[in-house]
């Protein structure tokens, strides 16, 4: 693009601009060499609201015009805010809004994604007139407000297509699993009292809701389940953890107590996973020194207990690297009257660099724990698809335990 003619569009120079496209023959139809812009994806990125309606009037054909990323002027609009000019693109070509970029997503999903709330009122109003498809909106453009925290966005979304909340991504995840993974307590409250069996819900990776808050440590959160949806934290996960073996494996201390206060009087704390691994397994193989502490000296866990392999909780202590911490947790176990397997002797535990539990292993029950909380972030994936697979209904995914808890089911928990 002529670089006089650049400047002049940045700088909504329109006396340059008008003499130029009079001067030169086809200057309007230049486009800038890196993305491949027209003059009128420029003047939208700028908010320049006269360039745009020069442009429009000189070419109205542009307003679908892509660039190199596929984009027309109407995402550039949208990524801006600027909502003048989008009110001007769409009153000239109000279907160039459902063009999708080369990453399939529309101006419609941009503006969700960055929170402008005018922009997706006016692509509302658009929806009602040619139909949400036309308009440029898919789940996506929910699921991805619910996972920024665009907590306006969300609410207008719902008001206008209540259905949106059973709308889930290719890995399964619903609104409620960005928004527990993300930590929106507000997002997590609208859509738990818009529907409370969202909580019960498993993606593909066999997680509900609940299970992402927990792994992220977000105790605010858990405290909106308690009174918005008790019975999720009875259900397990498909290595049939409780969120208390969750809240051990990624290290989320206060969340580990929140859960013990909330649950007490019931069998939750008590549990074992698939391989017999109570949460102090969990605690102890991962190094976690004060988790370790405070399930001896502040639960009536039972320290003994086995696992598949027979190994107990103080076997695997035995086993890590001498240290300060260690010999206090070993001192600890002992006054609590801790005892050692009679299989103790040929039990070794390998520890990784991190401290984490190592991978799991159906043959090595006490070393099947998945190695960092990075993995929740993996797990809750973009949004490249445009139409959602069915939820998935993993067989391995447990149901919950049958000891139901009064304080869960009535809410009864004040903090």
């Amino acid at each position: 693009m002529d670089q006089e003619f650049l400047d002049a569009i940045k700088k909504n120079d329109m006396t340059t601009f008008s003499s130029l496209v009079k001067e030169r023959e086809g200057i309007i139809n230049q486009r800038t060499d890196d993305t491949l812009s027209t003059p009128l994806h420029l003047a939208s990125k700028y908010g320049s609201i006269e360039m745009v309606s020069e442009i429009v009037r000189l070419c109205p054909d542009m307003v679908s015009a892509e660039n190199k990323n596929m984009e027309t002027p109407i995402h550039e609009a949208c990524r801006q805010e600027n909502v003048e000019v989008l009110i001007l693109l769409l009153e000239v070509n109000p279907r160039a809004a459902c063009k999708l970029n080369t990453t399939c997503k529309s101006a419609f999903f941009v503006a969700c994604c960055h929170g402008h709330l005018d922009l997706v009122n006016l692509l509302l109003n658009l929806s009602d007139n040619v139909g949400r498809e036309v308009a440029g909106f898919d789940h996506a453009c929910f699921l991805i407000a619910a996972s920024r925290g665009n907590t306006d966005v969300v609410r207008e979304l719902l008001n206008k297509w209540p259905d949106l909340t059973q709308m889930i991504d290719e890995n399964g995840n619903s609104a409620l699993h960005h928004a527990c993974n993300k930590g929106h307590r507000e997002i997590v409250w609208i859509l738990l009292t818009r529907d409370s069996n969202l909580a019960l819900q498993y993606n593909n990776n066999g997680y509900t809701p609940l299970h992402l808050a927990v792994m992220n440590g977000k105790v605010s959160i858990l405290n909106d389940f308690v009174s918005g949806s008790a019975a999720s934290f009875h259900y397990t996960t498909r290595e049939e953890e409780t969120v208390f073996h969750l809240a051990v494996r990624y290290g989320c201390y206060d969340a580990l107590v929140f859960l013990v206060q909330v649950a007490n009087g019931t069998n939750l704390l008590h549990c074992q996973d698939r391989y017999g691994n109570t949460v102090l397994h969990l605690a102890v193989s991962g190094g976690r020194h004060k988790m370790t502490d405070f399930l001896i000296n502040k639960t009536k866990l039972d320290i003994n207990i086995r696992n598949s392999e027979g190994i107990t909780a103080l076997d695997i202590l035995d086993q890590a690297m001498d240290s300060i911490e260690n010999r206090y947790l070993q001192a600890t176990f002992i006054r609590a009257g801790a005892k050692r397997s009679l299989q103790s002797s040929s039990f070794s535990l390998e520890l990784d660099k991190t401290n984490f539990p190592s991978p799991p292993s159906r043959r090595s029950p006490s070393r099947r724990y998945i190695s960092n909380e990075m993995e929740v972030l993996s797990e809750v994936v973009s949004y490249d698809c445009i139409s959602p697979p069915p939820v998935s209904k993993s067989t391995e995914s447990r149901s919950p335990q049958p000891q139901i808890s009064e304080r869960f089911e009535n809410g009864t928990y004040n903090p």
